[in-house]
């Protein structure tokens, strides 16, 4: 039963404890609401005219500022739980006080200030329970919860509205405070219960951390330009203007209207209570059911759009109308009726969500400042035209109203817009990877010159190699003498840069160098002092050239590569010989050292030398060997290096070719069909490393091949490709479509798989394919659409950062097509809590869910589920299926399956298996 219900409300079973628990809250706080308000709007539109309704509306704006301030004191110093019960506690003493007003005080006064309190009660307990929800919920649980948790209102106020009309011709008007009065107490009740449950312990701890950061109210935002700093607020809060406007025109209208309609108390309560409850009741079942699902669906910034568009075309419609039609106020009724409906259902619920992307502290600031600061404004406007054509003897009829509204809504769609911008501008801030990088870095002043002059006297490392390249970048005038200077830098690490940037720059004095090579014990930086004597002392070469066999390996791989660059005949003479005795040495390492010299001599041929040494008996020899082959680009060698992939050699021969670089594609004529084919895999994990268009081209030629296609996805992704070609995009698009619909469909099989534990294997492999079709798909998105954001994402969620992960998949929705995140989306939510919304399937026969994967849908399951499907029908008996399998060998089955299976059908064939 509990399942049904949590599917037919879009809510999980997680969210299921922290959902009921609040509405019971907010059932009573409605209840209190709806018999106050009833009892003040009867009242003041019984006893006030119409013209004291401006007046009303500058009274509340004057309460509200007051009280936004003195909430926002109390939202500093409690937690949101504790906030709420303060609230509900001082409403009820407040209700008390105006119940026994009514018997004391003047009338018109106390009915004035209760229509006033009604209004400040709504809002103030608004502020409490959405400032607790808020905290309590993601962005993308607030899509399906925020209209449930909102709608405890809706039946609460069914009940004061249905009631009230008996309950007033029993008790009277003013005896329905009572019936507020003990429902704000059960309220209170509920709240108290709640702050001692575990479960919400949390939220003491977002209040300890918010205690240090929150705003001091409308004056600090008003001084730190806080509108300016978060302008995803300020777009909201124009937003909010502009609604309340409308909002408060129309009900305006609406009150004159039946004003003039209805001449007893009895017969206006009962019209208000009858009017307000088919608003509710149809608020209820749009709410419980539909919102939810149409904000998942048409995403939240369409829905901003829905309130407005409709009230457009009522009021175009309207303008049809003669305003003295007797059908006129009824029109207008109904227009009035679906603007509550739609407030409710559509506006409230898309408004909150909005904040969801802000931190705690944002979340309430913002609610504060957008629907607290912004409704005081709205007020005056409202009330202040009223009372202005008031006096310019100006009647605001039914038909200047609609003219008014169809102002105010354009300007709502274009605030639409704006509010779609920054929304996106804040979801993209809020799943920045939050790093700083200085490498564009540039120093101009003087003062950041001399800081970095003192951080050179500090003995880390990273910090002189950091400020060195700071001061080069800056164009620092003694560069080369702070570089010679740290020569003599006890670091390996600082001297080695100083002395290449001293090369790089060409200030090196040969003398100097001579020195530092006599007392260098470092290695790699006599190499490098050695090469730089060689470019700038010829002496020095011609001297190091009649003594190489007394050098170091590097050193004497470092001068047979100068002499071999000189034009003089007698260096290429000796050069060649030195070479030659290496490559026909005795000793395996003076081999090597022949060909890491031959690899780094681009323009001279070595073909046979290498083939030789290929084929060497020292296995660190013939690594260099194919190394140095493909290093070179040896096109004459590939056929031979392509077979060693199936060898012992493969992982040599990948490194190697891998280096043979993006060339490799335009040699691969030189290969057999048969060799590309039986080759595929490993040319595209090549080709994924490579960095040109050829390698692309052999990629996208790979696409068609269903067996490597998410493979070729992976290269294309990796390499950062942008596809452009229309032929291109379509085929990626199919595939996307496949990955999609791959993944929904397993998702929806994965119930249907037994929990024996010879599944358990199974249901693993089918939950990592599931993640496999998520991320394809995500890569294809990067590629299709080139949008960065697709590949942080990606990130965040290898990352398993859920914190970050559903601002991203929010953002999804704004920038791919609203089918394709859709569908991403129901993926990323699985993965993140694997819950399943529809019926639960019944278990599948073992050898029927096999036959699905191996024969019925092979293409949708990946070859590892496949071979564990073999292996655990053959451990768990299931003999008559594996005997229906073909024993040869499909060219589309990979090496796994097909040894997977040749095992198993071997195994049932032994004669321990005979009987079965």
């Amino acid at each position: 039963m509990k399942a049904r219900l949590h599917r037919l409300l879009n809510i999980k079973t997680s969210e299921s404890t922290y959902i009921f628990d609040l509405l019971r809250i907010q059932l009573f706080i409605g209840i209190a609401n709806s018999f106050m308000n009833i009892a003040a709007f009867t009242y003041f539109i019984y006893n006030f005219s119409v013209d004291g309704l401006p007046y009303l509306y500058l009274a509340i704006a004057g309460g509200l500022l007051i009280i936004n301030i003195g909430y926002e004191k109390l939202e500093h110093r409690l937690s949101p739980l504790q906030l709420l019960k303060i609230i509900v506690g001082g409403s009820a003493a407040i209700v008390a006080l105006f119940w026994s007003g009514f018997l004391m005080w003047n009338l018109n006064a106390m009915i004035f200030l209760l229509a006033v309190w009604s209004m400040l009660f709504y809002m103030v307990t608004g502020y409490a329970y959405w400032g607790l929800v808020s905290l309590l919920f993601n962005i993308r649980e607030s899509k399906r919860v925020f209209s449930i948790v909102g709608a405890g209102d809706i039946p609460a106020k069914l009940i004061g509205y249905l009631s009230a009309p008996l309950l007033i011709h029993f008790i009277g008007i003013n005896n329905l405070l009572i019936f507020s009065l003990v429902a704000l107490g059960i309220s209170w009740y509920f709240t108290n219960r709640l702050i001692k449950k575990k479960r919400f312990n949390e939220l003491k701890v977002h209040h300890q951390e918010h205690i240090h950061h929150h705003s001091k109210g409308l004056i600090d935002i008003l001084k730190n330009n806080f509108f300016i700093k978060n302008r995803l607020i300020l777009a909201i809060s124009i937003l909010a203007i502009l609604s309340y406007n409308v909002f408060n025109f129309i009900d305006f209208t609406f009150i004159s209207q039946i004003k003039l309609r209805y001449k007893t108390i009895s017969e206006l309560a009962a019209f208000v209570a009858v009017f307000f409850a088919v608003g509710r009741l149809v608020a209820l079942i749009l709410k419980l059911i539909f919102t939810s699902r149409l904000i998942e669906r048409l995403g939240i910034i369409t829905c901003l759009l829905i309130t407005p568009t409709i009230l457009f075309v009522l009021s175009i419609a309207f303008l049809g109308f003669n305003d003295r039609s007797h059908y006129s106020l009824y029109f207008f009724g109904i227009m009035a009726l679906i603007t509550e409906v739609l407030r409710s259902t559509i506006q409230e619920p898309s408004f909150f969500i909005l904040f969801q992307p802000l931190n705690e502290q944002g979340r309430l600031k913002g609610h504060i400042i957008a629907k607290g600061y912004m409704l005081p404004p709205s007020l005056i406007i409202v009330g202040l035209s009223l009372i202005v054509m008031k006096d310019v003897h100006v009647t605001l009829s039914i038909s200047f109203t609609i003219k008014i509204l169809l102002a105010n809504l354009c300007l709502w769609a274009i605030a639409v817009f704006f509010v779609k911008k920054e929304y996106l501008r804040t979801l993209h801030k809020s799943i920045a990877r939050g790093t700083f990088t200085a490498e564009e870095l540039t120093v101009f002043d003087q003062k950041a010159i001399e800081l970095l002059l003192q951080k050179l006297q500090s003995k880390n490392q990273s910090d002189n190699i950091y400020s060195l390249k700071l001061l080069e970048k800056a164009g620092y005038e003694k560069l080369d003498t702070l570089l010679l200077e740290h020569l003599e830098n006890t670091s390996d690490k600082v001297r080695r840069f100083a002395l290449e940037r001293l090369q790089h720059r060409g200030n090196l004095d040969s003398q100097h160098l001579k020195e530092l090579l006599e007392k260098e014990t470092d290695a790699e930086i006599r190499e490098k002092i050695i090469s730089a004597l060689c470019k700038s002392d010829p002496d020095f070469l011609h001297w190091l050239s009649g003594h190489i066999p007394e050098q170091d390996r590097g050193i004497r791989k470092t001068v047979i590569i100068h002499l071999v660059e000189q034009t003089e005949f007698e260096y290429l003479y000796i050069a060649g010989r030195e070479i030659n005795n290496l490559i026909k040495s005795t000793i395996p390492a003076e081999r090597e050292l022949a060909l890491e010299i031959i690899s780094e001599l681009k323009n001279i041929k070595f073909s046979v030398a290498i083939e030789q040494l290929i084929n060497d008996a020292e296995l660190s020899v013939q690594r260099t060997a194919i190394i140095a082959a493909c290093k070179l680009r040896t096109r004459n060698l590939l056929p031979y290096l392509l077979d060693l992939l199936g060898s012992n050699k493969k992982y040599i021969v990948l490194q190697g070719l891998i280096l043979y670089g993006d060339d490799l594609f335009r040699d691969l004529d030189v290969l057999t069909e048969e060799q590309v084919q039986k080759n595929k895999l490993s040319l595209i994990r090549i080709a994924e490393k490579a960095k040109g268009i050829l390698s692309t081209r052999f990629l996208l030629s790979c696409l068609d091949d269903s067996l490597y296609a998410e493979k070729v996805i992976h290269a294309l992704w990796m390499k950062g490709y942008q596809a452009e070609m229309v032929e291109i995009i379509y085929q990626l698009r199919q595939i996307l479509k496949l990955s999609l619909n791959n993944g929904s469909e397993k998702i929806n099989l994965y119930p249907s798989i037994a929990n024996e534990y010879s599944m358990q294997l199974i249901k693993q492999s089918l939950y990592s394919e599931i993640r496999n079709d998520l991320i394809t798909a995500l890569k294809i998105c990067s590629i299709i659409y080139n949008r960065n954001e697709i590949n942080r994402v990606l990130e965040l969620f290898e990352n398993h950062n859920q914190h970050k992960i559903f601002n991203a998949m929010e953002m999804m929705e704004m920038v791919l097509p609203k089918q394709v995140s859709r569908q991403i989306n129901i993926l990323l939510d699985y993965m993140i809590d694997p819950v399943i919304f529809k019926g639960k399937l019944a278990v599948m026969p073992a050898t029927e869910f096999y036959d699905l994967v191996i024969s019925a849908n092979a293409e949708k399951f990946n070859q590892w589920t496949k071979s564990i499907c073999l292996y655990a029908s053959y451990k768990s008996g299931e003999f008559g299926f594996l005997q229906k399998l073909p024993a040869k060998n499909d060219v589309s089955e990979s090496a796994i399956f097909s040894e997977t299976k040749n095992y198993v059908l071997k195994a049932i064939q032994s004669p321990a298996y005979a009987d079965y």
